[in-house]
Formats: C-alpha cells, sequence, structure tokens
C-alpha cells in the first residue's frame, strides 16, 4: 500500500451501516427542512390571503364611494339645471303693478313722549323749601340732577343712568297707494325676495316695501297699525323707567303717563 492510498479502514465497502445511518440523517434533514418551510409557506399564504381580502374590501369601499360621489355630482347638476331654470321662470306676485294697496306709515309729534316718572321729564328734582322743611336759610327752592334719568337725552346712557328722561313714541296711520314697479330679486342661496314700489299724491318719490308690510284692504292695514302704535308707545314707557310696578301710581296720579296708559288689574294698558 502506498503513501497515498487510503487506509482499509476508509474503505465504504467495509463499513455499510454508516453509508445507511448517512442516507436516513440525510432524509430527515430533508423532511425537517421540508415541513419548517412548508409551515413557513403556508404563513405567508395566510398572511397573503389576509391582505388579499383587505385589498378586495377597500376596492370595493373605494368603488361604492366612487359611486356615491357620481351620484352626488349628478344631482348637483339636476339641482343647478332647477335653480336656473327657477331663475327663468316668471314668478307670481302678490300684487299687480298699478293695484291699489295699503300700508303703515308713522307720525311723527313732538308732544307726544314717555317722561321719567321720577322727574317727570325734567331730568332734575325740585325741591320746596317750606314743604320739604329746608333749613330757614334756604329760601329758593333746591335742584338736584334726577338720580334715575341723569338728564339723559340721545340714543345713549351716560354718567350711570338707569333710564331717559323722555322718550318719543309714533302714531301709526294708514295711508294708500298704487304698485309703479316690482323688483324680484334671487339670493345665491336660492331665496327670493319681492320688493314693491309704491307710489301716491301725497309723496313725491316711490317708497319701497316688502309683500308682508302691504295690504290689500284698509282694515288690515288697520289693524297693523293699531299693534305698531302701540308697540311704540311701550318702547317708550320702558325707555323711561315705566313699569308694571310703578305704572299703577303714575296712572292715577296724572302725571304725564296717564295721558297715554291707566292701570288696570295689575298691568298697564295703552288708552
Amino acid at each position: 500500500m502506498g503513501y497515498w492510498d487510503p487506509p482499509e479502514y476508509f474503505d465504504e465497502a467495509k463499513f455499510p451501516e454508516i453509508d445507511a445511518e448517512t442516507d436516513t440523517l440525510i432524509e430527515h434533514l430533508v423532511g425537517a427542512i421540508k415541513e419548517e418551510y412548508k409551515d413557513k409557506i403556508a404563513k405567508e399564504s395566510d398572511a397573503y390571503q389576509d391582505l388579499k381580502a383587505s385589498y378586495d374590501s377597500l376596492r370595493r369601499e373605494l368603488t361604492n364611494k366612487n359611486s356615491d360621489l357620481l351620484a352626488k355630482d349628478g344631482l348637483i347638476e339636476t339641482l343647478n339645471k332647477e335653480l336656473a331654470k327657477k331663475k327663468m321662470e316668471h314668478p307670481s306676485f302678490k300684487f299687480d303693478i298699478g293695484e291699489t294697496v295699503f300700508y303703515v306709515r308713522a307720525e311723527y309729534n313732538s308732544e307726544k313722549k314717555a317722561h321719567c316718572p321720577r322727574c317727570n321729564g325734567k331730568g332734575y328734582i325740585e325741591l320746596d323749601a317750606e314743604k320739604n322743611n329746608l333749613p330757614q336759610d334756604v329760601t329758593e327752592p333746591v335742584k338736584y340732577l334726577c338720580p334715575e334719568c341723569k338728564n339723559c337725552t340721545g340714543g345713549f346712557l351716560y354718567r350711570g343712568a338707569k333710564h331717559f328722561k323722555e322718550y318719543s313714541y309714533y302714531s301709526y296711520t294708514v295711508a294708500q297707494g298704487t304698485i309703479a314697479k316690482i323688483c324680484y330679486q334671487v339670493k345665491e342661496n336660492g331665496e327670493t325676495q319681492t320688493t314693491y314700489y309704491v307710489k301716491n299724491s301725497i309723496m313725491l318719490h316711490e317708497a319701497n316695501y316688502v309683500e308682508e308690510d302691504l295690504y290689500d284692504n284698509r282694515d288690515d292695514a288697520l289693524k297693523r297699525a293699531q299693534v305698531e302704535t302701540k308697540l311704540s308707545r311701550i318702547k317708550a314707557m320702558t325707555s323711561v323707567g315705566i313699569t308694571k310696578a310703578i305704572g299703577k301710581d303714575y296712572a292715577e296720579s296724572g302725571h304725564c303717563c296717564s295721558m297715554y296708559c291707566t292701570y288696570e288689574r295689575g298691568r298697564i294698558r295703552l288708552n
């Protein structure tokens, strides 16, 4: 046997059991590797199926939303067409050109005023020296600023005043005129408004009114005038501090407010 010749104990033929064990081991390893990758493949397959299901679900949802958007776009287009058609339609009006109408008009009278019940609209309180037991050296009436109205007039209160010393109110009467022009407006939001221009023999120019302020008969307009007159008086009374609590005293005492109100059953009644 030469140096390079394999030794006799390496002779495979002499050790057949080693070959069998080797083959068995190889088969076992191959089987284990197959099972491992089989499990991995199964898991990856499950994950893929989950992703695919999520993708399909999102795709269906997107399709449905696109369908909804298309439907809404169609609805918007339809509404725009209807709005454009509505703008072009000739509306029906309650009153016609040349028709006689009745409306309410305010009349101002400088004497129609409510006054502060504390100072009777003077803006100050005057004390008589003799009647109020003032010191003997005080012979002239003593005047001091009204603590309620503080002599306030105009459109705002100042100096801590509780109300105004006087406040004007209006009487409303019924006027008659004819429709000279009708203006019909359509706003961006689709709302409409009709304005009537009325003229009569007294006014030099046309006055505009909305439909709710015009009447086709005098009786309805008169009812509106009476309501507006009462509301104007109530506003004047509250602006000078006349309330339910003091209305009775001043209505019965003959002060300024008695000319336009009386006290009846615990509340102020307008004359």
